[in-house]
C-alpha cells in the first residue's frame, strides 16, 4: 500500500507542477529536462524531480492513477500537459513586454484580445448547443419512463438549472420546450 500512496503523492505533485507551469511559465524557461518531458506522455511519465516529490513511473501507471485521481482521467491530465507545454513555448517566444506603449503594439494587443474573445464565444456556442441537446434528451427520456413523478422531477430540476443560468451576466435564451 505504501507504493500506491507514494505513486499517488508523486502524481499529485506532478499535477501541481503542471498547474504551476500554466500559471507562471516564465519560471521554467531554463528547465530543459522538464521542457523535454512535456513533449510526450511517456516522457512526462518518466520525469522525476525528487525535490518536488515527483518520481518516474510507467505511462500505464500514470493512466491508472489519473483515472482515479482527477476528473476526466488521463485525457484531462494530458490536456494539462499540453497546456503547460504551450504556456512555456508561448512565454519563451514572446518578447519581454516592458514598456510597449506604441500605437502599433497596442493595436496588436487589441487584435489578439479580439481573437481570444471570438474563440471563447465559439466555445460558448458549442457548449450551449450541447447543453440544449442534453436538456432535450433528458426531457425525452423522462417522458419515455411513463411515470409522471419522473417527468415532474425532470421538469423541476431543469427549471432549477435554468434559474441558475439566469444569474449570468449575459443571459442565455433557453426555452423549456
Amino acid at each position: 500500500m505504501t507504493g500506491n500512496s507514494e505513486t499517488t503523492d508523486s502524481f499529485r505533485a506532478l499535477v501541481s507542477l503542471l498547474e504551476t507551469i500554466c500559471a507562471s511559465p516564465a519560471s521554467y524557461h531554463t528547465n530543459e529536462s522538464l521542457i523535454k518531458a512535456l513533449r510526450s506522455q511517456g516522457k512526462l511519465a518518466k520525469y522525476s524531480d525528487t525535490d518536488l516529490g515527483i518520481f518516474a513511473k510507467s505511462l500505464n501507471t500514470v493512466k491508472r492513477v489519473a483515472h482515479n485521481e482527477i476528473d476526466g482521467g488521463f485525457e484531462s491530465f494530458d490536456r494539462l500537459r499540453q497546456a503547460a507545454q504551450t504556456a512555456i513555448e508561448k512565454s519563451r517566444s514572446s518578447p519581454i513586454r516592458g514598456a510597449r506603449n506604441t500605437k502599433t503594439s497596442l493595436l496588436e494587443d487589441i487584435n489578439a484580445y479580439k481573437h481570444s474573445v471570438l474563440l471563447l464565444k465559439q466555445d460558448l456556442l458549442l457548449l450551449t448547443n450541447a447543453f440544449e441537446k442534453s436538456m432535450s434528451q433528458a426531457r425525452y427520456y423522462a417522458s419515455q419512463a411513463a411515470d409522471p413523478a419522473i417527468m415532474a422531477l425532470c421538469e423541476t430540476q431543469q427549471r432549477s438549472i435554468l434559474r441558475a443560468l439566469s444569474l449570468r451576466a449575459i443571459p442565455v435564451d433557453l426555452k423549456l420546450v
